[in-house]
């Protein structure tokens, strides 16, 4: 079983977002922040280490990190690595709590739905679109995809696609005449 992060989604503050492409030179800083931090890792690995606890990151893989932890490159970046990166202060507020159960490490379900949300946060930004409310929507929602999408194989994947693109052909064709020589 994964080791999970009990994060309030509820009022949570975005900080700041971004993406890293590596030219195979450097590795990541060692530091100790005051945020979470969500990482996915969209090409190639990152070896980081949070605590005493070395992590192998691949590709489609996503690490949360927790505040007030020192974590680190422990080895040097690989060329043609890339990961995006989020920021975020939990609830302070216990007012009306959100809870869920967050993997610290887990293969992304969707990660083309990770991806997604990412790039919109990163090209809003690059537009001058600086709006609080869009970012911690934003956040929230990469939390939700990454803990209601955990585990899943891709067998179940394909099966969760193929059941959804059905439904949708049914939602959009209900009024026509229906018959299974036409899908």
């Amino acid at each position: 079983m994964a080791e999970m992060l009990h994060i309030n989604t509820n009022h949570i503050r975005t900080s700041y977002s971004g993406r890293f492409v590596s030219r195979g030179v450097g590795t990541h800083e060692t530091r100790v922040m005051d945020t979470y931090e969500i990482i996915f890792v969209s090409s190639g690995t990152l070896y980081l280490f949070e605590g005493d606890t070395r992590y192998v990151i691949p590709q489609n893989h996503t690490l949360l990190l927790g505040p007030f932890v020192q974590h680190g490159g422990y080895r040097p970046y690989e060329k043609g690595l890339s990961f995006y990166w989020n920021h975020f202060y939990p609830a302070a507020s216990e007012e009306n709590p959100d809870i869920i159960d967050v993997p610290k490490f887990e293969q992304a379900g969707r990660p083309d739905r990770i991806l997604e949300i990412f790039r919109g946060l990163l090209y809003d930004h690059a537009c001058g679109r600086d709006n609080p409310l869009y970012d911690n929507l934003a956040t929230k929602t990469l939390l939700h995809e990454i803990a209601d999408f955990a585990g899943i194989t891709e067998t179940e994947r394909s099966k969760q696609s193929l059941a959804g693109r059905v439904r949708n052909h049914i939602q959009t064709h209900y009024a026509d005449a229906l018959s299974t020589s036409q899908i």
